[in-house]
């Protein structure tokens, strides 16, 4: 897993994630999931073998909630070593 405060992502791939989300939220509600926001942890991130970053989130009693953001839509804030 990656820290995602050492990335940055493309406005257009930071819109993608915010209608993601938003619609995997409704998603849950209409499925008559509700989640407590409070229970739901930070985003987590991980760096798949084809470059492209994977922003996921685990949800308690839903499991994995993921999105992926790909090559050249995503760059560290550094260089890394």
């Amino acid at each position: 897993m990656i820290d995602l405060a050492e990335t940055l992502i493309t406005p257009a791939a930071f819109r993608a994630y915010r209608e993601f989300a938003e619609r995997a939220l409704v998603a849950l509600a209409e499925a008559g999931i509700t989640v407590d926001p409070k229970a739901i942890p930070d985003e987590q991130g991980r760096v798949e073998a084809d470059g492209s970053l994977t922003i996921f989130v685990e949800i308690p009693n839903v499991g994995e909630v993921s999105m992926s953001i790909p090559k050249g839509q995503w760059a560290w804030t550094r260089r890394r070593g």
